[in-house]
């Protein structure tokens, strides 16, 4: 299972339509996104199994919503937010909190460009 920062590609697509959404989107309005757009033959509890992770990784949540039966559902953070957060789990997790490490990783046996050593002289300034 392929992962988006963190994500299974099918969490990562609900957060980009919650992402993209300008109001919070009701079950019943993602479950019609699911099956007209993404061609998904899910059953409710397949969705409902899908929000709940999202829930418990708090990076939704849900509320009654005032005009329909459905709950209404949110992102708790901008895909910006959660990427960065992400990032700094990873270099934690793998590089054991060393920049240097995550940096020396991603050169791999290369070199940087002068270009990228200029960016991170920058970003360290």
């Amino acid at each position: 299972m392929k992962k988006n920062y963190g994500l299974t590609n099918t969490e990562m697509q609900i957060m980009e339509l919650l992402w993209s959404s300008e109001k919070p989107m009701t079950f019943r309005e993602i479950m019609d996104v699911a099956a007209t757009q993404w061609k998904k033959k899910w059953k409710a509890q397949t969705l409902n199994t899908y929000l709940n992770g999202l829930q418990k990784m708090k990076m939704i949540r849900a509320k009654q919503s005032k005009t329909s039966p459905y709950n209404e559902y949110c992102p708790m953070c901008t895909k910006e937010q959660h990427i960065h957060k992400w990032t700094k789990e990873m270099v934690e997790t793998c590089y054991d909190n060393s920049f240097g490490r995550f940096v020396s990783a991603f050169i791999g046996d290369g070199k940087l460009s002068k270009e990228d050593a200029e960016e991170l002289r920058k970003l360290l300034e």
